[in-house]
């Protein structure tokens, strides 16, 4: 067998690029993407919860009024048709990038939407459907719909685009009923785990049926009392968490804010914020790294007439430090985040100015 020199430098060239990327994006999964979500759903209480493990803590948590009209954001250069919607119903969401630009939250009517990384995810391709890039879809669904029926319809109607602003996620939702629901975008196609197919309650950044197979051959040792120790795995993470959710039955005497705060502590991997919502009672708790102090939010003490804002990490009256958004707020805001956190840094890009304008 023959081989063509110029051939095969050529080849070794592109595998050196690849091994390249994929360290780039493994030290920056490790260090940025790895998170973890859990829902529990035992006699009247329904929670949710979530480690957001990223490069730095700060951020900014937002009071988004109802009645708002919107226009979804998109770079300058971007050749999208943008979403345009009016707002159903106030929420509160925890963001580091912008405002309408959360990571998660919850809306009055008890309506909890989280996103977390998924490196496989493959976005819905271009058609005639209006757009929005994926951190929006978060805010899009908050804003429009009270429960997970709708969001699942809703869904149909618009598309994540695959152009701009290329940010891999998947999706973790929970309403007031108890209803949740996984949604995950994989080779073009929406995939929407619910019902007889929603299994756990639990969600890391491998895909939901992939995570779901791991943790049936991992059968044998959970019989044994074994758990995962290796937390920066993402699988180890979602069978642990899963452990520890199925355990809590009705026969459990913990407080289950206190329980899921436990859930989340256990799968800690360079988190930031922990974030658990009580969606019977309209509550939102949450510590970050630099206040560790569980502090609450309740959302009958809000109005939602008004847009509104405080940072993440504020410890002193909540009550009276919430600060009217701004354009410079938010400039401030993504600024501030840039210098701390070179993931999100590196995500913006040029594109910091646009986003500190936007949405105003």
């Amino acid at each position: 067998m023959t081989f063509n020199k110029e051939k095969l430098f050529r080849i070794f060239i592109s595998l050196g690029l690849i091994l390249l990327f994929q360290i780039t994006i493994n030290k920056k999964s490790n260090v940025a993407l790895g998170c973890t979500s859990i829902s529990l759903l035992v006699r009247s209480n329904k929670v949710f919860g979530r480690n957001l493990d990223v490069d730095s803590d700060m951020g900014n948590i937002f009071i988004n009024p109802h009645g708002i009209n919107k226009t979804a954001y998109f770079s300058s250069t971007c050749q999208e048709t943008p979403a345009k919607w009016t707002s159903k119903y106030g929420s509160i969401t925890f963001n580091q990038i912008s405002k309408d630009i959360p990571h998660g939250g919850m809306n009055e009517a008890g309506l909890v939407v989280e996103h977390l990384f998924l490196g496989e995810t493959q976005y819905e391709p271009k058609d005639s459907r209006p757009a929005l890039i994926s951190h929006q879809w978060v805010q899009y669904m908050l804003d429009n719909c009270k429960d997970v029926a709708e969001i699942t319809e809703v869904a149909q109607t618009i598309r994540i685009s695959a152009s701009d602003y290329k940010f891999p996620i998947h999706f973790h939702v929970m309403d007031k009923s108890g209803d949740r629901a996984i949604i995950e975008f994989l080779n073009g196609e929406m995939i929407i785990f619910r019902k007889e197919s929603y299994i756990i309650g639990v969600l890391a950044n491998s895909t939901y049926k992939n995570s779901l197979n791991k943790s049936k051959e991992y059968s044998n040792l959970k019989k044994q009392n074994v758990l995962p120790t290796d937390i920066s795995n993402s699988i180890e993470r979602f069978i642990k968490a899963s452990e520890l959710v199925e355990s809590y039955n009705e026969n459990n005497s913990s407080d289950i804010i206190s329980y899921s705060f436990s859930i989340l502590d256990s799968v800690k991997n360079s988190t930031k914020w922990q974030i658990v919502y009580d969606l019977e009672n309209l509550e939102i708790h949450y510590r970050t790294e630099s206040v560790t102090k569980i502090r609450t939010l309740s959302m009958v003490d809000f109005s939602f007439n008004e847009s509104k804002t405080i940072s993440i990490n504020d410890d002193s009256d909540l009550a009276a430090n919430w600060l009217l958004f701004s354009t410079e707020i938010n400039r401030t805001l993504i600024h501030d985040i840039c210098d701390q956190s070179e993931f999100i840094n590196s995500i913006l890009g040029n594109e910091k100015e646009e986003i500190a304008n936007y949405p105003y």
